[in-house]
């Protein structure tokens, strides 16, 4: 689903290049970001977003360390988190109990679609610094619904961003938040990202996936 993964497997398999071909996943399941349309406002308070599993490569405890230090400069922000538990969910669950500013940490679980575009839309921005993905959707879901993206400069994310999205380091937290006040207090910064994210998502088409799919079902065929 991205040459990062495809070059992971061919790194252990090398005989396999020749018959290994990278087709990207679609995002058009989502509503495409309309300026025109008002969209339900889901909190009365500014937030930053995270969406996947609580799992322990999704990196969220350095997102709670970034959010914690931009609170210092955003003292009205909010972290919503959205997603089941997985690996290590306790890890997440025991920091965001420690943290100073845990009244304005919010655990939604599971939403389904429709309230995830309204999270997604007046959302600062989606916080996705992952230290390993294989695609990324919420990346493309972000952008496909006019969210700005931070993500990590590394693997798949860098790959299915494109150039559409802030890039940062995920284990540095201080970079993370100056990005996040960055993103949260530039509003030509913001502008910017939403249309190039916009376009940027409208490239990833379930279309495309499936008849690059076929292709390769046909040609093992012959």
């Amino acid at each position: 689903v991205s040459d990062f993964t495809r070059n992971c497997l061919l790194s252990r398999f090398p005989q396999f290049e020749s018959i290994t071909k990278t087709v990207y996943l679609g995002i058009d399941h989502i509503p495409s970001f309309d300026p025109a349309v008002i969209r339900k406002k889901p909190f009365p308070f500014p937030y930053i977003l995270f969406v996947g599993t609580i799992d322990k490569r999704k990196n969220l405890v350095k997102v709670i360390e970034a959010f914690e230090i931009a609170k210092e400069t955003l003292r009205e922000l909010h972290l919503v988190i959205v997603g089941k538990d997985g690996y290590c969910h306790e890890i997440v669950n025991e920091k965001i109990e420690r943290s100073p500013h845990s009244k304005d940490i919010h655990r939604l679980g599971f939403v389904n679609q429709e309230e995830l575009v309204d999270i997604y839309s007046d959302a600062y921005a989606l916080v996705f610094p992952s230290l390993y993905e294989g695609f990324g959707i919420p990346i493309l879901e972000a952008m496909s619904t006019g969210c700005p993206v931070i993500t990590s400069n590394r693997g798949a994310m860098k790959e299915i961003s494109g150039d559409a999205a802030i890039l940062v380091v995920p284990n540095d937290a201080e970079e993370i938040s100056h990005r996040i006040v960055e993103l949260c207090s530039n509003t030509a910064l913001r502008a910017r990202l939403i249309e190039d994210g916009r376009l940027w998502s409208k490239e990833f088409r379930w279309s495309k996936c499936a008849k690059e799919t076929s292709a390769v079902y046909k040609a093992l065929l012959n």
